[in-house]
């Protein structure tokens, strides 16, 4: 008698929705769990069913995982671009500024402080 524990390797793709040449890399790689049977003289891979669910559900998160992560990375590097522009853009607001300030300075003989805003309850006052 012949040990036929599992699935062939068809009925386990239509189980997962996949091809037949998908399930027999997947075996290859290790990814579900299978060994060879011989069956009527001739050896054929037979798919654990009691893990290749459980296997293949994992695998699905953790692709799924890796997918957010990248895309979280690319959105990192996006965003400290980003910064870096607005960094140097800054600087080069504070430099005009400065010079802004010598400017009315040397007008004036003296820096002086630009007022600052207004109290709300002094709208009345100019």
């Amino acid at each position: 008698m012949t040990e036929t524990k599992g699935v062939p390797v068809d009925r386990a793709a239509e189980i997962l929705g996949k091809s037949q040449k998908t399930i027999l890399r997947w075996i290859q790689s290790g990814r579900i769990p299978a060994r060879k049977v011989k069956v009527d003289g001739h050896e054929q891979w037979r798919v654990d069913v009691d893990n290749v669910e459980h296997n293949v559900r994992d695998s699905t998160k953790t692709d799924a995982l890796k997918d957010l992560l990248a895309e979280k990375d690319r959105r990192i590097v996006d965003l400290l671009a980003e910064i870096s522009t607005l960094k140097t853009e800054l600087a080069d607001i504070n430099e005009r500024l400065r010079e802004a300030h010598i400017l009315i300075g040397q007008q004036e003989g003296k820096l002086k402080a630009l007022p600052g805003p207004r109290k709300w309850w002094k709208f009345w006052k100019r």
